[in-house]
């Protein structure tokens, strides 16, 4: 399994695990399927910038119809060595992307990858392959999740994400994620294979943990706190949650969901 944490932005994490029914609810529940797209990537692979912006692309409003399109670019380290150290790289997404090929039986791990709902990869600039994966897995999307944002009293940079999970059909148990990701970011690239490129990235990850798991039953609910530092390089209004279900056997994502950090939550 691929690491969970990220010290420089978890400060802490209290579970709230529900039994029986969660009787508040959150926040609006999604009222689209949502799929999320993951894109392995790295600013030193002449072959990524393209797939950067086909994710770019699908984050759009209205990218395809009826279905809401949550991006996860995940920068992994493995091409550092090669001229250019890419800045949002990190060794746990080259960690995610080895566990999704094992789970995916596949011998090869590559730059660009997209990965639609944990089960259906390609190379990451394939439009058409994108198009209809996404198609796909909206249809089997389950479950709506809940996001409420209120600051840590005690720390003015820390927020509180309190999640809910209602409707989920599950026949295994299932691991709740939460990202944060960061959107308009760009990099002017002074060496490696693009060199002298700005290039422009879409829902890049900066944190990624485990919240807790859900059980198997057919109306699994689930509640849980997560106090989340957001560090002053990161640009508030750019800054997203997202909180998904995923299997850890077969890597399935069966529910996801997305907001924007409420500007409320910014330090003052």
């Amino acid at each position: 399994m691929f690491p969970l944490t990220n010290a420089a932005v978890i400060l802490s994490l209290t579970a709230l695990l529900a039994t029986g029914c969660v009787t508040q609810t959150l926040a609006s529940a999604t009222t689209r399927p949502a799929v999320v797209v993951e894109l392995f990537t790295s600013e030193g692979c002449s072959s990524c910038p393209p797939a950067d912006e086909l994710l770019a692309d699908l984050s759009k409003p209205g990218a395809i119809d009826g279905i809401q399109i949550v991006p996860l670019s995940m920068h992994v380290d493995y091409w550092n060595d090669l001229g250019w150290a890419d800045p949002f790289s990190s060794p746990q997404f080259s960690d995610r992307q080895k566990w999704y090929a094992r789970l995916l039986n596949s011998d090869e791990v590559y730059t660009p990858q997209m990965i639609v709902n944990g089960t259906d990869q390609f190379v990451g600039s394939d439009h058409r392959k994108a198009d209809d994966a996404i198609t796909r897995a909206a249809i089997g999307s389950t479950g709506d999740i809940n996001i409420q944002q209120t600051r840590d009293p005690q720390n003015k940079d820390t927020v509180v994400c309190n999640i809910s999970i209602d409707g989920l059909r599950l026949s295994a148990p299932a691991n709740v994620m939460l990202a944060v990701t960061e959107d308009n970011l760009s990099t002017e690239v002074p060496r490696g294979e693009n060199t002298g490129r700005t290039l422009r990235h879409t829902g890049v990850v900066r944190s990624l943990i485990q919240i807790g798991a859900c059980g198997p039953n057919n109306s699994a609910q689930f509640a849980v706190a997560a106090s989340i530092h957001l560090l002053a390089t990161w640009k508030m209004d750019d800054l997203h949650f997202v909180v998904f279900v995923q299997s850890p056997q077969s890597g399935a994502i069966y529910a996801a969901a997305t907001r924007s950090v409420d500007h409320n939550m910014r330090s003052r």
